[in-house]
């Protein structure tokens, strides 16, 4: 049987999950050209990469943020595993 505070914390964790998502599919608002293909992109446009690396930052900024608002014992193993080489 789970705990009151257990149950608040699932739910609390499941509202920064949906948050998550939530951005992430505003970075893909405007950029479906990503998920079609190149395009008129020749394969060494330097636009084109940089649209890609802007995404995968603003990919790497909601990581973090979900990681930090996350303190079930899956953040803790995710810890362990990133302090180990």
């Amino acid at each position: 049987m789970i705990t009151q505070e257990q149950a608040l914390q699932a739910i609390q964790e499941r509202e920064v999950m949906i948050k998550a998502f939530d951005e992430i599919r505003k970075c893909f608002n405007g950029r479906t050209w990503l998920m079609e293909g190149r395009g008129c992109y020749p394969w060494d446009d330097d636009e084109y990469k940089m649209e890609v690396k802007y995404l995968m930052d603003e990919f790497e900024e909601i990581e973090k943020n979900v990681w930090k608002n996350i303190k079930s014992k899956t953040f803790e193993a995710r810890q362990i595993i990133e302090s180990h080489p």
